[in-house]
């Protein structure tokens, strides 16, 4: 899928999952993160306010990516295209089918698959290392190639 049939291509998937810790949320008020940034809180503060509820709707996708690992439900408002703001950009669509295998309809609520969540995490986690495995033996080759 990724490639075009290269064997060096490697899908991370979104690296900033690593920085979101599984867990179970607890307010049952619902949370709404709309398009805009608000007030810029530290990143540990912002995941702590996101993942303490348990209902997330995020206009922006890297929040919604934080609720995923707490939430029970989650929904979402697709963002308009840079280049043509008319047409939905698909970033969520692509998260969503990289971490369920599926897309949910935009703006209704869906049941978060918590195992499915870890299972991303984690292959996220490898395919990151791995790329890192490749760039050092890279960088040792070259430099053995110099010396």
């Amino acid at each position: 899928m990724y490639g075009r049939g290269r064997n060096n291509v490697e899908h991370l998937g979104d690296w900033l999952i690593d920085q979101f810790p599984m867990s179970r949320a607890t307010d049952d008020a619902p949370l709404e993160i709309g398009p805009e940034t608000g007030q810029v809180l530290p990143l540990d503060h912002t995941i702590q306010i996101i993942q303490r509820h348990k209902q997330v709707y995020s206009a922006r996708l890297h929040p919604l990516l934080c609720a995923l690992t707490s939430a029970e439900l989650a929904a979402y408002a697709e963002q308009p295209s840079d280049q043509t703001p008319e047409i939905v950009s698909g970033k969520f669509r692509s998260t969503l089918i990289d971490i369920f295998g599926r897309s949910y309809p935009e703006k209704e609520f869906f049941i978060v698959d918590r195992d499915a969540v870890i299972r991303y995490k984690a292959r996220v986690h490898r395919n990151v290392a791995r790329v890192g495995e490749r760039i050092n033996n890279l960088l040792c080759n070259a430099a053995v190639a110099v010396a």
